[in-house]
């Protein structure tokens, strides 16, 4: 049996206005339940950990702003502005497998 070992990605989502960061933020938890991301709030897990996914609410991107302006570049980078969370999820499990 062949076992292959991936790290284990850092999601970062926005959590700005309740409209649209709400939704990211869900759609973060939702990937770390299913096990493919852990959720990260501090800049030192995107330095230590690849790959790192950034989720936008809405088109402002501020959490690639922000990784931008700790000189860390996403590996992904996903808006999902006005979506369904569980939608959302699907189709960034897809993208990322």
């Amino acid at each position: 049996m062949k076992v292959v070992v991936r790290s284990l990605g850092v999601v970062y989502a926005c959590r700005g206005c309740p409209a649209h960061g709400n939704t990211a933020h869900e759609v973060s938890l939702l990937l770390e339940a299913r096990g493919l991301c852990e959720a990260g709030c501090h800049i030192a897990k995107a330095r230590a950990r690849y790959p790192v996914v950034a989720i936008d609410g809405c088109a402002d991107g501020c959490v690639r702003r922000w990784l931008a302006e700790n000189d860390i570049e996403p590996h992904r980078h996903y808006v999902v502005a006005g979506s369904d969370a569980r939608r959302c999820c699907e189709a960034i499990v897809a993208d990322l497998q």
